[in-house]
């Protein structure tokens, strides 16, 4: 085997470690890879780098929809704060106007 097709091959390693793929799938590519041609390795390859590429933009879009939720929750936090003391401030002050007319 040459040694191209080797680090090809542990490439292709590589990536399958890191795929979702079942085990079974993981599995059964490699135990046929001395089978697969070197095009097939390149097709494989590619789809997994892609898979990798992908996956890791959907991690990027959670990460950024995690923060733009964390935000909202911040501003909705600081909203229910202004809104609780405007109310309590609301209640003391009729509180005191009426106790101002009882006396």
């Amino acid at each position: 085997m040459d040694t191209q097709l080797q680090k090809k091959l542990e490439r292709l390693g590589e990536l399958l470690a890191l795929s979702p793929l079942s085990h079974v799938v993981k599995d059964a590519i490699i135990e046929n890879a001395e089978q697969l041609t070197v095009q097939d390795v390149d097709n494989l390859l590619a789809s997994l780098e892609r898979e990798q590429a992908e996956l890791a933009e959907l991690a990027r879009l959670f990460a950024e929809h995690d923060a733009e939720v964390a935000q909202e929750q911040e501003k909705l936090e600081l909203e229910g704060e202004k809104i609780a003391r405007q109310s309590a401030d609301a209640f003391l002050a009729q509180i005191l106007s009426d106790h101002l007319k009882v006396q």
